[in-house]
């Protein structure tokens, strides 16, 4: 792999300290990138102060019918949202899976390549309604 030229960093999702310097831990590079990949792609558009558009709506489609045209939207929604908000990477493959005996809930395979160090990586969500 490929060193970084840039240095990304984001602060994780969850918040802890370095218990030798007591700062807050840093997520850096690819694991910077996973992590905002999965803020994209759980957020609803609409629920973010200041940024309406930011986020995929997934969580919309849980109650649809599985069928191809919901396919072909969701899909159209995560790449219209990573156009917009995610320019280090390019998307290789997105594809859903429906398991019937887990109802209201998608499993997301979602292929990239992140454009800096040329690193393919693949994430998979499990997306499920909380009652």
């Amino acid at each position: 792999m490929k060193a970084f030229t840039n240095n990304y960093a984001d602060i994780p999702f969850f918040i802890s300290s370095n218990t030798f310097t007591g700062d807050l831990n840093i997520s850096r590079n690819l694991s910077a990138v996973r992590q905002s990949i999965k803020n994209i792609l759980l957020s609803n558009v609409g629920e973010r102060p200041f940024d309406y558009g930011f986020g995929c709506n997934l969580f919309n489609s849980l109650f649809e019918n599985n069928t191809s045209e919901m396919h072909i939207e969701m899909q159209a929604r995560i790449q219209s949202a990573f156009a917009g908000y995610e320019p280090r990477i390019s998307i290789r493959d997105i594809r859903f899976e429906f398991d019937p005996d887990l109802p209201n809930t998608i499993t997301l395979y979602f292929s990239y390549l992140l454009e800096e160090g040329n690193v393919q990586d693949e994430i998979n969500i499990q997306i499920s309604r909380n009652r």
